[in-house]
């Protein structure tokens, strides 16, 4: 019980701190830029597992489709920054918990959002780092600030609407066809 009421409070706080925030201008170019910032280079090195274009160009693209506002992509980005490489080093991905955090945050808070379904992610992505995957405690205080300065950047953009949906070839999203990536490979007008 304690922990959901530290949960709550931690939430409320980040949540007024981002309603006032305004949009700022922000590209695809930009949020590319962003993205391959948080993906490892995908290596030819045979000692190394990782075979990751397919996975590295889903991410980036996917991170277009979150600031654009889409909530599967943004549930999927937060879910990627969170597991990192991977434990046998197989991913692409950084590990950045204070962004994972905050972009399932945001994803929580989507007019489409599934209260249980995000509750349930939130209290798994947005524990201390330092004990991940454990049923230990939640963000620190300092671990809180940097959530909440990655949730005011993320909101911003994402208000600023200048970022566009883009198809991901690996999911069969199609922008025209699908609108959301909730709909990728069966159209927009079909029951999920």
């Amino acid at each position: 019980m304690k922990k959901q009421i530290a949960f709550a409070v931690l939430c409320s706080t980040i949540a007024v701190s981002t309603n006032a925030y305004a949009g700022e201008p922000f590209t695809n170019e930009e949020a590319i830029d962003e993205a391959e910032v948080n993906v490892l280079p995908c290596d030819d090195d045979l000692s190394k597992p990782r075979d990751c274009t397919p996975e590295r160009k889903r991410f980036i693209e996917e991170y277009q489709n979150a600031y654009a506002g889409d909530h599967l992509a943004q549930q999927n980005v937060g879910y990627d920054l969170w597991q990192g490489a991977g434990e046998n080093n197989e991913l692409p991905y950084i590990f950045d918990p204070a962004s994972a955090c905050a972009w399932r945050i945001i994803a929580s808070r989507s007019h489409v959002a599934d209260w249980h379904d995000d509750a349930e992610h939130i209290n798994m992505i947005c524990r201390s780092p330092s004990h991940r995957r454990y049923d230990t405690v939640y963000p620190m205080p300092d671990e809180a600030l940097q959530v909440n300065a990655a949730l005011r950047k993320i909101r911003s953009r994402i208000r600023a609407h200048t970022v566009h949906r883009v198809n991901v070839e690996e999911i069969e999203f199609d922008v025209k066809r699908d609108g959301d990536e909730d709909h990728a490979g069966i159209g927009r007008n079909s029951p999920l």
